[in-house]
């Protein structure tokens, strides 16, 4: 193996730490799941059907195939473990900007995929590991370059302003974006809420003044350090919508994607209300009342 670690950076971390799972997940299904299905299915191996295994799909917890009856995915498993099938697999993989590739035999079958090393179990036996052939990696001169599977958002917000006090309020908001297949939507929902709040505090309440009158004497708390509230917020009037995933579109990460677009929104709503251009950040209460004065 290259002595190199797996190259990561930002929202590549997700598609990259997902890979090998993936990768896994096909043989489970391709050896195991298949044609389990194909035997549920009374399909003949030597059906031109059984080799559509791509074609298939799972939906609301059931095998789906054009023309054939749905299966669940406890019957499929069961005669996947009494037929003494692949049951469960467990693969290697390296990037580098590009996948290790390996080829591997299963049931006597030539097995080629973007990874360097793959273990079997089969029914409820023993993980096996198989011997692999034409093995590459990808070149070293592709450490000189990096890869980004970008994730996209936008975000729009309406806020009010009060003249006399320049107290700003967020009466709606709306952000948008897409980040491959969710793996998790409760969590990528979640991450684009609290992502929202984050942008909030970075262009309106943080505040971090340099030398002793800043945190670095070590006296301060939240009491000067600022962080948005629910009370800062537009709790009941933030929409996030999640773009569905292309097809066979990989997982990719959204972090800190789903914070940076609230800030220029911010800061161009306070331009529409007020004709003043800030320039450096936080856009306090009293620099606001100051522009509207």
């Amino acid at each position: 193996m290259p002595a190199i670690s797996t190259a990561t950076r930002a929202s590549t971390g997700a598609q990259i730490g997902t890979h090998a799972a993936a990768e896994a997940a096909r043989v489970v299904f391709r050896f195991g799941l298949w044609p389990a299905a194909l035997e549920l299915w009374r399909i003949a191996p030597t059906d031109a059907k059984a080799k559509q295994w791509e074609a298939a799909r799972w939906k609301d917890g059931q095998l789906v195939m054009p023309g054939l009856d749905p299966l669940t995915l406890p019957a499929v498993a069961a005669r996947a473990h009494a037929r003494n099938f692949v049951t469960a697999a467990m693969a290697h993989g390296f990037s580098r900007w590009a996948w290790s590739q390996a080829s591997f035999a299963v049931d006597g079958q030539a097995w080629s995929a973007d990874i360097d090393a793959l273990a079997m179990r089969r029914g409820a036996g023993k993980f096996v590991r198989l011997d692999r052939t034409g093995v590459k990696f990808p070149p070293l001169e592709y450490n000189r370059f990096g890869t980004s599977y970008t994730s996209a958002c936008g975000t729009l917000v309406r806020i009010e302003i009060e003249r006399s006090t320049g107290a700003l309020r967020i009466a709606k908001a709306y952000s948008v974006f897409e980040c491959g297949e969710a793996l998790v939507p409760q969590v990528v929902l979640g991450q684009a809420q609290g992502g929202f709040a984050m942008g909030v505090g970075y262009a309106l309440l943080e505040s971090l003044p340099p030398f002793e009158g800043g945190p670095g004497n070590g006296q301060w708390n939240l009491g000067q350090y600022l962080v948005a509230r629910g009370s800062d917020l537009p709790l009941h009037d933030l929409e996030i919508e999640v773009l569905p995933a292309l097809a066979n579109e990989a997982p990719k990460g959204m972090a800190e994607v789903v914070m940076i677009p609230v800030v220029p929104a911010l800061l161009n709503a306070i331009f529409d209300a007020t004709g003043r251009r800030f320039r450096a950040l936080p856009v306090t209460q009293r620099m606001l009342k100051g522009a509207i004065s």
